[in-house]
C-alpha cells in the first residue's frame, strides 16, 4: 500500500471517529454510542442492504470507461446513536470501489 493511500485512509478514520463521538459526546451517550456501534460491526442491529454495479463509457473522442461497485447499509439513527431523534431519521454506511481506464487524450500517429 502506498504511502499516501495509508496517510488518506488514517486521515478518513479519524474524520468518521470525530463524527461519531460528536453525536455521543454532546449528548452524554459514549457508553450507549459504543454499544450501538457495536451492534453495527457484529451485525445484531437489524438493517437494510444495498448492492450496485455500475458501467459505462466516455461518449466522446476520449475512449474512457469505467467500472464501479457500491455497497451500502441503512440503520435507524436511533440505534445507533441513542437520543432523541425522528423516527424516520436514518444512518447510511456506504463503500465504493472503482476503477477507470482509457485516456484523456486521442491517439495521434
Amino acid at each position: 500500500m502506498s504511502y499516501w493511500l495509508r496517510i488518506s485512509l488514517v486521515k478518513l478514520l479519524c474524520i468518521a471517529a470525530v463524527v461519531l463521538l460528536q453525536c455521543s459526546t454532546a449528548y452524554g451517550v459514549v457508553d450507549s454510542i459504543t454499544t450501538g456501534l457495536w451492534g453495527v460491526i457484529n451485525g445484531s442491529t437489524p438493517h437494510e442492504t444495498g448492492v450496485g454495479i455500475y458501467g459505462g463509457t466516455a461518449y466522446d473522442w476520449s475512449r474512457m470507461s469505467f467500472y464501479q461497485a457500491n455497497f451500502q447499509w441503512l440503520y435507524k439513527y436511533s440505534d445507533v446513536c441513542p437520543h432523541n431523534t425522528p423516527d424516520r431519521a436514518k444512518m447510511k454506511f456506504e463503500f465504493n470501489i472503482g476503477a477507470a481506464e482509457g485516456s484523456d487524450f486521442p491517439v495521434s500517429e
